[in-house]
């Protein structure tokens, strides 16, 4: 049975095989070039656009200016998260109304999981080894391509922004609604303040504070003697509740001045542009796959036809 095996895989018998075939071969090869050729044209063409850029270490301006450092693995990481997210993902594919581009049908229940699909397949985005991001999008048309790329990069820092803005802005709000409850307080303590010291005067008594209420007590007249009590209880309100209200006040204006400030802008390594070479079909590549695959495959599928005839005419024989 070896010797048999052996006889028809000799490298004569093959030869003679592939030189007996070699019309079939040479046709079979031709014809699947020029269809892979053909198919290069009529299929229609994608076009890449890319931008990369680089993030800055710091999130204040004036850090970033004084050690302008790049972001690493944990900043490059954390902003993959954000362009990779669901509602980044839906806000370009409504900006572009990619659902009518990629002409799925909204009908479909799983329509949403195919638009979603459909985009990390043309859009993509990654980091270097350098620790750079880089957004890449492929459309039929360059300039759509670097519109949407250039959109992202947009998007990408305000974002960013937004993401670390969004503490800032809660410190506002919550220090912004203390401040004016304490102010109205302290009002309010104004307020009865000056309606206290009008009913004295029109009573004809004296503003006194402090101490002086006791040692002048006998000399005050009965009826304004709980008015300057009052007086001086509301007095010392007025000013612990102002103190408080400075405070407030400083710690406000401060998270304000904080939340204003604008947050270090990204470094654009290189800005998306139209690329007018196609990244899809490669001609050369296609041609190059009709040419080997029809070769290796003729080749393989007349090599086992060999063999099995070759095995079943001995075997008869024997």
């Amino acid at each position: 049975m070896t010797n048999l095996f052996d006889d028809a895989v000799s490298t004569r018998n093959i030869f003679n095989v592939y030189l007996k075939n070699f019309k079939l071969i040479l046709f079979t090869v031709i014809a699947c070039t020029i269809i892979a050729i053909v198919a290069s044209f009529i299929v229609k063409p994608r076009y890449a656009a890319k931008a990369s850029f680089f993030i800055p270490l710091n999130t204040s301006l004036e850090s970033a200016l004084e050690n302008p450092q790049l972001g690493y693995d944990v900043e490059v990481d954390r902003l993959l998260q954000i362009i990779n997210s669901t509602q980044f993902e839906d806000s370009v594919i409504k900006k572009f109304d990619l659902i009518n581009y990629s002409k799925v049908d909204t009908s479909d229940f799983e329509w949403k999981d195919k638009i979603n699909s459909f985009f990390r397949k043309r859009v993509r985005a990654g980091r270097t080894n350098a620790m750079s991001i880089f957004i890449e999008a492929e459309t039929h048309a360059p300039e759509f391509s670097s519109e949407i790329v250039n959109y992202m990069v947009g998007l990408t820092q305000r974002s960013r922004e937004r993401f670390y803005k969004t503490n800032g802005l809660i410190a506002v709000q919550f220090f912004k609604a203390d401040y004016l409850k304490k102010r109205a307080e302290t009002d309010s303590l104004k307020a009865i303040l000056s309606l206290l010291r009008n009913e004295l005067k029109s009573s004809g008594g004296m503003v006194i504070s402090g101490n002086q209420i006791i040692t002048q007590a006998s000399t005050i007249n009965p009826a304004n003697l709980g008015k300057q009590l009052e007086l001086e209880i509301t007095t010392q309100r007025y000013i612990a509740e102002s103190t408080k209200l400075q405070l407030l006040k400083e710690k406000y204006e401060s998270a304000l001045n904080l939340s204003s400030r604008p947050i270090p802008k990204m470094y654009i390594v290189d800005n998306a542009v139209p690329i007018y070479s196609p990244v899809y079909p490669l001609l050369g590549f296609n041609i190059s796959v009709g040419f080997l695959g029809s070769l290796l495959f003729m080749l393989a599928a007349l090599y086992l036809k060999h063999i099995y005839f070759s095995f079943i005419k001995k075997t008869g024989s024997a």
